[in-house]
């Protein structure tokens, strides 16, 4: 009796908290990228994941030290959204282009100014936000739903994946 009292209680506690049996199930099976906290003078002090030639910074709540976000909202119905900036440090000043993909699934995703997206490509040489070599680029990340999704970033000396797993 005592242990289904304790169950009882993990889960209302995992309810309130914004858990929910489909984000644990999320969480187990994805291998997210964890995120480290990088310092520049366009972004400040942030958690990015990926890197060196090319970080991703999310700006969804959630735990991005663990590569675990909140889905946002959006106006687009059947769409959810990853608010998304890609950055490059100074030592390196090449194109690359992101794609994103489920990996668990057959949900839709893609990334540019609204959905359903596609890829997105930058060109080397400098970008709408640039200081100090720093360069960034936002975009959105659409999806239809949550799960495990990665981001392919490839080109010219650049071959990088995040893996990121998407909560309700």
């Amino acid at each position: 009796m005592l242990r289904v009292a304790a169950l009882l209680f993990v889960a209302v506690a995992l309810t309130a908290c914004g858990g929910t049996s489909q984000n644990s199930r999320i969480i187990s099976v994805c291998r997210s990228t964890q995120g480290h906290t990088v310092g520049s003078p366009v972004t400040g002090s942030i958690v990015a994941l990926g890197g060196p030639r090319v970080l991703i910074r999310i700006e969804n709540s959630g735990n991005l030290d663990a590569g675990e976000l909140t889905l946002g909202k959006t106006t687009y119905p059947g769409w959810l959204a990853i608010k998304t900036f890609f950055f490059t440090p100074p030592t390196f000043r090449g194109g690359f282009t992101v794609q994103v993909q489920a990996i668990n699934g057959s949900s839709i995703a893609g990334v540019g100014a609204q959905p359903p997206g596609g890829k997105f490509t930058v060109k080397s040489g400098p970008a709408a936000e640039t200081s100090h070599g720093w360069r960034e680029w936002p975009a959105f990340t659409w999806v239809k739903g949550p799960g495990c999704y990665r981001f392919t970033i490839g080109g010219k000396h650049v071959h990088e994946r995040v893996t990121v797993a998407a909560l309700q």
